[in-house]
């Protein structure tokens, strides 16, 4: 598999776990206090105090599911951040060719010397090209 798209695939594994830990986050919201639905106790008053120590409990069991989910997002980051670098990074450079040099460089089939472009006959020992 090509570098270039080996990073692609992990900053888009990074997104996605990114994206589950905001989902995580935002579904574990603090539940806040609601009187309407404090129930009625046996003797006919509410029972705000019961009702009071679910919510309690329930945002204290969010908060380490929150700070789980905020994990994840960190962690999802980072990994996006990698796959980013490495699918930049990976941008192969073309070989350069000056100007006096073509792409194929010509030598002389009696001696080897090398021989610049369009010259009919070798600098070195003088045999026709």
């Amino acid at each position: 598999m090509d570098f270039k798209k080996f990073g692609k695939v992990i900053l888009a594994l990074g997104i996605i776990v990114a994206i589950v830990g905001i989902v995580q986050l935002s579904a574990n919201q603090p539940k806040r206090f609601n009187r309407s639905e404090s129930k009625q106790t046996v003797f006919g008053g509410r029972n705000d105090l019961g009702n009071m120590l679910d919510v309690n409990m329930t945002n204290m069991s969010r908060e380490g599911k929150r700070k789980k989910a905020t994990n994840v997002i960190v962690i999802g980051c980072i990994v996006a951040f990698v796959g980013l670098g490495m699918s930049a990074s990976s941008t192969k450079k073309s070989p350069e060719v000056s100007e006096f040099e073509s792409e194929e460089t010509m030598f002389c089939p009696n001696c080897g010397a090398k021989l610049e472009n369009n010259v009919k006959f070798c600098p070195e020992c003088g045999n026709e090209i």
